[in-house]
């Protein structure tokens, strides 16, 4: 929509005219805000136009996408990170490759490293298709950063220390059910 809020509306063609020809004072408010907004069309025009002459700048766009996360997922398994990135094009997430009670708090780390990340939803980045290296380069220091420190403070358990329960989905979620029992019937350990 050229950034104009934009929807499409579909019927039969004797339902889709702007006025009722039995009624020609019945307007179809409906329909006219989508046919008859030249603020909109004009925008959805220009990008239309736009979008036919940038190829180019997808392509850029996912041939850098694609480096960010091999970089990334290298710069993890070198460091020993439980974690990695993948993509579908320029959109984005990052994984984690251990159960863990507590990988919701990454978000935290990430913004103690200055990068504020949209974790509402699905958790689904994107990258702008003007992004540059020195972004892509900070937004991968960051990631780094954080999980190196999420390591450093210790939560990232993995359980496999001697005499340790070792950590998975099922003994998290054990662990979890007794606690919340336990909670609710007033024990403390």
């Amino acid at each position: 929509g050229g950034g104009m809020p934009v929807g499409v509306v579909c019927g039969k063609r004797e339902l889709m005219h702007r006025f009722d020809k039995k009624h020609p004072l019945r307007v179809n408010y409906i329909i006219g805000t989508f046919s008859a907004a030249p603020m909109t069309l004009g925008a959805m025009a220009e990008f239309l136009d736009w979008n036919a002459k940038s190829k180019h700048l997808y392509e850029r766009g996912q041939a850098k996408t694609e480096e960010f996360i091999y970089d990334c997922n290298q710069a993890f398994i070198e460091k020993g990170l439980p974690m990695r990135v993948d993509h579908l094009t320029t959109v984005w997430t990052v994984l984690f490759s251990q159960p863990g009670r507590y990988h919701w708090m990454y978000q935290y780390y990430l913004r103690a490293e200055g990068l504020a990340l949209s974790w509402v939803g699905t958790g689904r980045c994107l990258f702008s298709l003007d992004f540059t290296d020195e972004q892509y380069a900070k937004v991968k220091a960051a990631l780094i950063r954080a999980g190196e420190r999420m390591q450093e403070d210790g939560w990232w358990w993995a359980g496999d220390a001697e005499g340790e329960k070792n950590l998975t989905a099922g003994v998290i979620k054990q662990k979890m059910g007794i606690e919340m029992v336990s909670t609710m019937m007033g024990v403390r350990k």
